[in-house]
C-alpha cells in the first residue's frame, strides 16, 4: 500500500497595514462618487452623505459645483463608470492614499432641468482621468482633494 501524502495547511498572510489603509480609502472614495452623484441628480449641495466622505477642497469644490448647477437649472442623470486605483499610499506624516480614476461620464449626463436638454459642454470629453487624494483622520477616510484632467483620456 501507498502512502498518502498529508496535505500541510499554511496560515494566510495577514493583510499589511498599508493594504488595509488602501482598502479602506477605495471604499471611502467610491461612497464619495456615490454622494456625488445623488447631489449632482438634484441637485443638493447640503446632501449629507457629501460631508460623511469628502473633506476640503473635495468638498467645497463639489458644493461650490452644486450650487452652480441648481442656480444654471441642470441636474445629472445616470451614473459614472469609475475604475479607480490606488496608485500611491503614505503613513507619515498622516495615513493618505493616492487613487487615480478613469471616469466614464457617457451615461452620466448633465440636463436643463426645464426642457430635459442636454446641458454638456460641447466636445467635452466623456472620459477622463482624476487624481484624488484620501486621508485618514482619527479612524475616518475623507476623500480631501479630486483634481481632474480633461486634457487626457482614458
Amino acid at each position: 500500500a501507498t502512502a498518502t501524502p498529508t496535505p500541510t495547511i499554511s496560515p494566510t498572510a495577514s493583510p499589511s497595514p498599508v493594504d488595509e489603509d488602501a482598502e479602506a480609502a477605495l471604499e471611502v472614495y467610491r461612497e464619495f462618487w456615490a454622494a456625488v452623484t445623488d447631489a449632482r441628480s438634484i441637485p443638493d449641495a447640503t446632501l449629507p452623505a457629501l460631508s460623511r466622505y469628502g473633506s476640503g477642497t473635495a468638498l467645497t469644490n463639489e458644493q461650490e459645483f452644486l450650487i452652480a448647477l441648481e442656480r444654471e437649472g441642470v441636474a445629472y442623470e445616470g451614473e459614472p463608470e469609475l475604475k479607480p486605483e490606488v496608485t500611491q499610499t503614505e503613513t507619515s506624516p498622516i495615513p493618505a492614499v493616492t487613487v487615480t480614476d478613469c471616469i466614464d461620464s457617457s451615461d452620466w449626463r448633465p440636463i436643463r432641468l426645464d426642457t430635459g436638454e442636454s446641458a454638456a459642454a460641447p466636445g467635452q470629453e466623456q472620459r477622463f482621468y482624476t487624481v484624488s487624494r484620501v486621508e485618514r483622520f482619527d479612524d475616518d477616510w475623507f476623500v480631501v482633494e479630486v483634481e481632474t484632467d480633461r486634457s487626457r483620456t482614458c
